[in-house]
Protein backbone atom coordinates (compact mmCIF):
# COMPACT_ATOMS: atom_id res chain seq x y z
CA UNK A 1 0.00 0.00 0.00
CA UNK A 2 1.56 3.38 -0.82
CA UNK A 3 2.17 5.74 1.69
CA UNK A 4 -1.32 8.11 0.45
CA UNK A 5 -3.19 5.17 0.87
CA UNK A 6 -1.86 4.27 4.38
CA UNK A 7 -2.73 8.40 5.67
CA UNK A 8 -6.48 7.48 3.80
CA UNK A 9 -6.71 4.51 5.82
CA UNK A 10 -5.09 5.68 8.64
CA UNK A 11 -8.55 6.02 10.64
CA UNK A 12 -10.09 2.46 10.11
CA UNK A 13 -6.57 1.12 10.24
CA UNK A 14 -6.39 2.22 13.69
CA UNK A 15 -10.11 1.61 14.94
CA UNK A 16 -9.53 -2.14 13.70
CA UNK A 17 -5.85 -2.09 15.62
CA UNK A 18 -7.53 -0.93 18.94
CA UNK A 19 -10.39 -3.86 18.62
CA UNK A 20 -8.03 -6.28 18.12
CA UNK A 21 -5.77 -5.38 20.69
CA UNK A 22 -9.12 -4.93 22.89
CA UNK A 23 -10.37 -8.67 22.20
CA UNK A 24 -7.27 -10.21 23.38
CA UNK A 25 -5.18 -7.76 25.50
CA UNK A 26 -5.51 -6.22 28.93
CA UNK A 27 -6.22 -2.31 28.34
CA UNK A 28 -4.55 -0.08 31.05
CA UNK A 29 -6.53 2.42 32.70
CA UNK A 30 -5.63 4.88 35.10
CA UNK A 31 -7.06 5.55 38.75
CA UNK A 32 -8.42 8.97 37.52
CA UNK A 33 -10.94 7.15 34.96
CA UNK A 34 -12.21 3.94 36.96
CA UNK A 35 -11.58 5.41 40.34
CA UNK A 36 -12.78 9.10 40.51
CA UNK A 37 -14.16 9.10 44.14
CA UNK A 38 -10.78 8.37 44.91
CA UNK A 39 -8.78 11.66 46.03
CA UNK A 40 -5.75 12.58 44.20
CA UNK A 41 -2.32 11.12 44.70
CA UNK A 42 -0.35 13.41 47.44
CA UNK A 43 3.63 12.60 47.72
CA UNK A 44 5.44 14.21 50.84
CA UNK A 45 9.00 13.84 52.10
CA UNK A 46 9.32 12.67 55.42
CA UNK A 47 12.80 13.51 57.26
CA UNK A 48 14.02 11.61 60.17
CA UNK A 49 15.61 12.17 62.86
CA UNK A 50 19.63 11.92 62.07
CA UNK A 51 19.62 10.51 65.37
CA UNK A 52 21.73 6.89 65.11
CA UNK A 53 21.29 7.18 61.40
CA UNK A 54 24.58 9.31 61.17
CA UNK A 55 27.17 7.06 60.10
CA UNK A 56 24.91 4.62 57.93
CA UNK A 57 24.17 7.83 55.93
CA UNK A 58 28.12 8.67 55.57
CA UNK A 59 28.56 5.26 54.69
CA UNK A 60 26.53 5.27 52.00
CA UNK A 61 27.03 8.79 50.38
CA UNK A 62 31.07 7.76 50.36
CA UNK A 63 30.48 5.04 48.36
CA UNK A 64 28.11 6.81 46.39
CA UNK A 65 30.79 9.24 45.43
CA UNK A 66 33.45 6.13 45.47
CA UNK A 67 31.83 4.48 42.92
CA UNK A 68 30.68 7.45 40.33
CA UNK A 69 33.78 8.59 40.14
CA UNK A 70 35.50 5.25 39.06
CA UNK A 71 33.14 4.96 36.61
CA UNK A 72 33.61 8.07 35.15
CA UNK A 73 37.32 7.91 35.06
CA UNK A 74 36.12 4.24 33.14
CA UNK A 75 33.74 5.96 30.67
CA UNK A 76 36.64 8.34 29.60
CA UNK A 77 38.86 5.63 29.42
CA UNK A 78 36.33 4.01 26.99
CA UNK A 79 36.79 7.27 24.88
CA UNK A 80 40.14 7.41 24.76
CA UNK A 81 40.41 4.07 23.60
CA UNK A 82 37.89 4.50 20.71
CA UNK A 83 39.41 7.47 19.75
CA UNK A 84 42.93 5.44 19.24
CA UNK A 85 41.16 3.22 17.09
CA UNK A 86 43.01 0.29 19.22
CA UNK A 87 40.14 -2.56 19.73
CA UNK A 88 41.89 -4.36 21.80
CA UNK A 89 42.17 -2.07 24.16
CA UNK A 90 38.27 -0.77 23.49
CA UNK A 91 37.49 -4.19 24.66
CA UNK A 92 39.94 -4.31 27.49
CA UNK A 93 38.42 -0.88 28.67
CA UNK A 94 34.84 -1.73 28.43
CA UNK A 95 35.50 -4.95 29.96
CA UNK A 96 37.01 -3.36 33.03
CA UNK A 97 33.74 -1.44 33.19
CA UNK A 98 31.39 -3.73 33.42
CA UNK A 99 33.64 -5.32 36.09
CA UNK A 100 33.45 -2.03 38.35
CA UNK A 101 29.55 -1.57 37.50
CA UNK A 102 29.38 -4.85 38.91
CA UNK A 103 31.20 -4.18 42.05
CA UNK A 104 30.11 -0.90 42.61
CA UNK A 105 26.24 -2.23 42.55
CA UNK A 106 27.16 -4.74 45.00
CA UNK A 107 28.65 -2.48 47.06
CA UNK A 108 25.94 -0.09 47.07
CA UNK A 109 23.04 -2.48 47.87
CA UNK A 110 24.78 -3.57 50.89
CA UNK A 111 25.56 -0.01 52.08
CA UNK A 112 21.70 0.99 51.19
CA UNK A 113 20.35 -2.21 52.98
CA UNK A 114 22.64 -0.93 56.25
CA UNK A 115 21.25 2.22 55.76
CA UNK A 116 17.12 0.78 55.97
CA UNK A 117 17.63 -1.38 58.36
CA UNK A 118 19.32 1.91 60.33
CA UNK A 119 15.60 3.81 59.30
CA UNK A 120 14.17 0.74 60.33
CA UNK A 121 12.79 1.93 63.97
CA UNK A 122 12.14 5.74 63.23
CA UNK A 123 10.12 4.37 60.46
CA UNK A 124 8.13 2.35 62.95
CA UNK A 125 7.52 5.08 65.10
CA UNK A 126 6.38 7.15 61.97
CA UNK A 127 4.05 4.50 61.18
CA UNK A 128 2.69 4.19 65.01
CA UNK A 129 1.34 7.61 64.95
CA UNK A 130 0.13 7.63 61.55
CA UNK A 131 -2.00 5.07 63.00
CA UNK A 132 -3.49 6.97 66.01
CA UNK A 133 -4.19 9.98 63.58
CA UNK A 134 -5.85 7.82 61.52
CA UNK A 135 -7.27 5.63 64.13
CA UNK A 136 -7.42 3.00 61.13
CA UNK A 137 -4.98 0.27 60.53
CA UNK A 138 -6.16 0.43 56.36
CA UNK A 139 -2.18 1.54 55.97
CA UNK A 140 0.02 0.17 52.58
CA UNK A 141 3.63 0.38 53.31
CA UNK A 142 6.04 -0.90 50.31
CA UNK A 143 9.70 -1.63 51.06
CA UNK A 144 12.43 -3.33 49.07
CA UNK A 145 14.19 -5.30 51.46
CA UNK A 146 12.67 -8.51 52.60
CA UNK A 147 14.48 -8.40 55.98
CA UNK A 148 13.43 -4.91 56.58
CA UNK A 149 9.61 -5.73 56.35
CA UNK A 150 9.68 -8.63 58.11
CA UNK A 151 11.12 -7.05 61.21
CA UNK A 152 8.42 -4.25 60.21
CA UNK A 153 5.39 -7.14 60.22
CA UNK A 154 6.70 -7.80 63.34
CA UNK A 155 6.28 -4.60 65.14
CA UNK A 156 2.55 -4.57 64.40
CA UNK A 157 0.17 -7.35 65.72
CA UNK A 158 -2.41 -7.76 63.24
CA UNK A 159 -0.04 -6.78 60.26
CA UNK A 160 -0.08 -8.58 56.89
CA UNK A 161 2.93 -9.53 54.72
CA UNK A 162 3.40 -10.46 50.88
CA UNK A 163 7.56 -10.87 50.08
CA UNK A 164 8.66 -12.85 46.84
CA UNK A 165 8.89 -15.79 49.21
CA UNK A 166 5.16 -15.96 50.01
CA UNK A 167 3.50 -18.53 48.44
CA UNK A 168 1.23 -17.57 44.73
CA UNK A 169 -1.76 -19.34 46.56
CA UNK A 170 -1.38 -17.35 49.88
CA UNK A 171 -0.94 -13.94 48.53
CA UNK A 172 -4.81 -13.84 47.54
CA UNK A 173 -6.02 -15.13 50.85
CA UNK A 174 -3.64 -12.19 52.56
CA UNK A 175 -4.99 -9.47 50.12
CA UNK A 176 -8.63 -10.72 50.77
CA UNK A 177 -8.47 -10.55 54.86
CA UNK A 178 -6.66 -7.34 54.19
CA UNK A 179 -9.56 -5.87 52.31
CA UNK A 180 -12.47 -7.46 54.23
CA UNK A 181 -11.07 -7.68 58.04
CA UNK A 182 -11.29 -4.18 60.16
CA UNK A 183 -8.64 -5.38 62.58
CA UNK A 184 -6.12 -6.03 59.59
CA UNK A 185 -3.37 -4.17 59.23
CA UNK A 186 -1.27 -2.53 58.01
CA UNK A 187 -0.24 -4.03 54.86
CA UNK A 188 3.29 -4.34 54.28
CA UNK A 189 4.52 -5.69 50.64
CA UNK A 190 7.74 -5.88 48.77
CA UNK A 191 7.87 -3.66 45.60
CA UNK A 192 8.56 -6.14 43.28
CA UNK A 193 6.07 -8.73 44.63
CA UNK A 194 2.98 -6.47 44.85
CA UNK A 195 3.95 -3.06 43.11
CA UNK A 196 1.39 -4.24 40.30
CA UNK A 197 -1.74 -6.07 40.19
CA UNK A 198 -3.39 -6.35 43.18
CA UNK A 199 -6.27 -4.27 45.16
CA UNK A 200 -5.70 -2.44 48.08
CA UNK A 201 -8.96 0.38 47.61
CA UNK A 202 -9.49 -0.58 52.05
Amino acid sequence: MKERELVAHAPKVLFELGERLRGCCMVRRTKEEVLKELPPKTRQVVELSAEGLGEAVRREQCEWAKYCGELEAAHVKIELAKASEDDAAFKAEVADLRKKMGVAFTELARVRHETALAKLPAMVELLRDELEELDSRKVVVFAHHTDVLKMAHAAFPGSVLITGDTPGDERDKIVQRFQTEPGCGPFFGSIRATGEGITLTA
